[in-house]
């Protein structure tokens, strides 16, 4: 009896591999044409942000002596118009980093908006603003 259920799920394996295989090639092709999607960006690109970031960040008093580096995970949305809002910390390295990390965001020019199906929509972005230690 156990051999006739190995063979039997031997034999049915390639049919189900083949099924699996049939199924994901058309949810990725469905999923390219219905996902129509475009994410919002920095004008100028992610060059053009970290440039941005590194020239308005500035490091806290408070951590003036230490050598400290790391992250601060931020989150906020951009409007269909690009502009920015509900800025938060998801991530903290620090209270006076997650200051600074939300002033900073706070100062960016309008972004360009994402889209989908190519009409302009509001958009959650995730950025992650790093302080080096110097």
């Amino acid at each position: 009896m156990k051999n006739a259920l190995l063979m039997m799920f031997l034999l049915c394996l390639p049919v189900l591999a083949k099924a699996e295989e049939r199924d994901s090639t058309v949810s990725k092709r469905s999923c390219l044409i219905e996902n129509d999607e475009v994410l919002p960006s920095f004008p100028g690109g992610q060059k053009a942000f970290r440039v941005f970031l590194d020239e308005n960040l500035r490091w806290p008093e408070v951590h003036a002596e230490d050598c400290v580096a790391g992250r601060v995970i931020c989150t906020f949305f951009v409007e269909a118009d690009g502009t920015c809002f509900d800025f938060k910390v998801l991530r903290s390295l620090d209270p006076s980093f997650d200051e600074e990390a939300l002033r900073v965001l706070r100062l960016m020019p309008k972004w360009i908006p994402g889209s989908r199906r190519g009409k302009p929509v509001r958009c959650k972005y995730c950025v992650p603003v790093r302080f080096n230690s110097r």
